[in-house]
């Protein structure tokens, strides 16, 4: 598991063509942050907990998600898209 803590960032590109598949490794804690950029490409658990950790698809950026179970905030920025 890949988690984002103590105010950090956790940030996925789509840069290269990887798609990142079946692991529950994305994870943002209380004040951090998992960043989707670049249009990246998601087949896995997206959580954060109970506590204020966001999701975030950056300005004009595209994320792709299937299979996912979003947990707690997630944060979709001006012109960006979550398909």
């Amino acid at each position: 598991m890949l988690r984002a803590t103590g105010g950090g960032i956790l940030q996925f590109t789509g840069n290269g063509k990887r798609r990142l598949r079946q692991h529950r490794y994305h994870q943002a804690q209380t004040g951090s942050e998992v960043q989707l950029v670049t249009n990246v490409s998601i087949t896995a658990e997206l959580s954060t907990p109970p506590a204020p950790g966001s999701i975030d698809v950056y300005a004009s950026n595209t994320a792709n998600l299937a299979s996912v179970t979003l947990a707690g905030n997630v944060i979709i920025v001006n012109n960006a898209r979550l398909a």
